[in-house]
């Protein structure tokens, strides 16, 4: 790939990226990238953003629940007679935003 290449801005503002270009950095149609402009030289710089890593364990995570794959705390506490969690979060229905898988466990 060349280290420069000329590119057009159309009467939008838009740029279109080469498909080389594209795909050096690991980006596709939709996907969003971040611009930062360096007023020393001039630069504009890109790199590709990355997703949120806790929102996509959180959704992850719901998708287990969901499938039934993971159980709320407190019904795993019960379940391992963990009477000291319950104490904390209360054996009664209501919020309790911890899950834990039911399958095998990950040392």
């Amino acid at each position: 790939m060349a280290n420069q290449i000329a590119v057009r801005i159309d009467n939008k503002g838009r740029v279109t990226l080469p498909k080389n270009i594209r795909q050096a950095l690991g980006v596709d149609t939709g996907d969003t990238v971040f611009l930062k402009y360096e007023p020393e030289g001039n630069l504009v710089r890109m790199s590709r953003a990355v997703e949120d890593p806790i929102a996509v364990l959180w959704e992850h995570a719901e998708k287990e629940y969901q499938a039934g794959k993971t159980k709320d705390l407190r019904d795993y506490a019960r379940e391992q007679g963990l009477t000291d969690v319950l104490e904390v979060f209360g054996s009664e229905q209501g919020p309790c935003p911890k899950r834990v898988a039911t399958g095998p466990s990950v040392a």
